[in-house]
């Protein structure tokens, strides 16, 4: 094995062990997305945000977008999907699904383009969350969300997303 390539080797496995743990949930919910809800055959990716590892050297912009913009191959559409995976605890009345209103008004702030959507997976693992909720950005208002409103745009956890019934939900 060549000095350059042991070199890279070795960054590898230290830019993995490093890795916050939230950004690993975070790219493991990202991979389900794209396998299972926004599959290949039926969506593009046009942009993906960036891993923790190359914004970690030199900061990229666009890694503050949602985490995919797509466009539905057989429609031509395009929209941004923003991919969040959170552990609901028992009894806890609401579920912090952002950072905070900033975050919230940032992703509300490209509806001028295209449309935004939400999917957040809870509970279970980012690789197979055990409830998944699809929601327009346009429809949260908060942070926090109730368990009723997640209800109302609740989806199957291994079924592609038909590009009709998501532009139903604006």
């Amino acid at each position: 094995m060549s000095l350059n390539k042991l070199s890279r080797v070795i960054k590898a496995a230290s830019d993995a062990a490093f890795t916050p743990e939230s950004f690993d949930k975070g790219d493991g919910f990202e991979e389900y997305t794209r396998k299972y809800i926004f599959p290949k055959p039926d969506y593009t990716i046009v942009h993906k945000s960036h891993n923790y590892a190359s914004n970690k050297e030199d900061f990229i912009e666009s890694s503050l977008w949602p985490d995919y913009w797509f466009r539905c191959n057989k429609t031509k559409q395009e929209f941004f999907v923003e991919c969040k995976w959170r552990s609901w605890f028992e009894g806890q009345e609401k579920l912090q699904w952002c950072k905070d209103l900033n975050q919230l008004q940032r992703y509300k702030g490209y509806e001028i383009d295209r449309p935004v959507y939400v999917l957040l997976g809870i509970n279970g693992k980012p690789s197979r969350p055990e409830y998944l909720s699809l929601f327009p950005i346009s429809s949260a208002e908060y942070i926090g969300l109730y368990e009723s409103f997640l209800e109302k745009y609740d989806i199957g956890l291994l079924t592609a997303i038909k590009s009709q019934f998501l532009f139903e939900l604006q």
